[in-house]
């Protein structure tokens, strides 16, 4: 199971460290499911194993700490890219839950 950060947690060390725990959690499954599953099964033992969540979870930790990163700039384009990511992401895990 992955680490999840609160909403309100703006340390980019917590989110690294979360993004890093799902995303070793997702990786885990992947290799899990293709050593152990065929073809027909692979899907199952991914859902079961929570990848796809895992790997949402980390890119939206890893996008948080994009977003809020001190000392870069960024376009309003690019701003709004990560913004629009952030929110399809939240109303995905919302719904995958």
């Amino acid at each position: 199971m992955a680490i999840k950060p609160h909403a309100s947690s703006g340390s980019a060390t917590v989110l690294a460290l979360c993004a890093a725990s799902a995303a070793a959690g997702a990786i885990t499954g992947l290799i899990e499911a293709a050593r152990d599953g065929d073809d027909m099964s692979v899907a199952a033992d991914l859902h079961n194993a929570d990848v796809v969540e895992n790997l949402a979870d980390a890119l939206q930790s890893a996008l948080l700490i994009e977003r809020d990163a001190p000392h870069v700039h960024r376009t309003d384009d690019e701003r709004e890219l990560i913004g629009q990511m952030l929110a399809t992401l939240a109303r995905f895990l919302e719904g995958w839950a």
